[in-house]
């Protein structure tokens, strides 16, 4: 709830709200989707090895980042 309030800028009773109003997840989707994208950013702003951000998001760039190589070379007639 505290990620909600942070990310939406609303009250620990709105985010309370909206996470038991939301059988879609969509309030976790629009979370996790920001975790990546500011992951993408940090690893996209690295100027070294030493500099990159390690993690569990940043894993998932990376396996997002492999499969779109894939798919481009499976195009490719690869």
């Amino acid at each position: 709830m505290s990620r909600v309030c942070e990310e939406f800028s609303c009250t620990p009773m709105v985010a309370a709200r909206e996470l038991e109003e939301d059988p879609e997840h969509r309030v976790l989707a629009v979370l996790e989707l920001r975790a990546y994208a500011r992951a993408k950013t940090a690893i996209d702003q690295a100027q070294s090895a030493a500099d990159a951000p390690t993690g569990p998001m940043v894993e998932w760039v990376g396996t997002v980042a492999a499969e779109k190589i894939r798919r481009r070379h499976e195009g490719e007639g690869g």
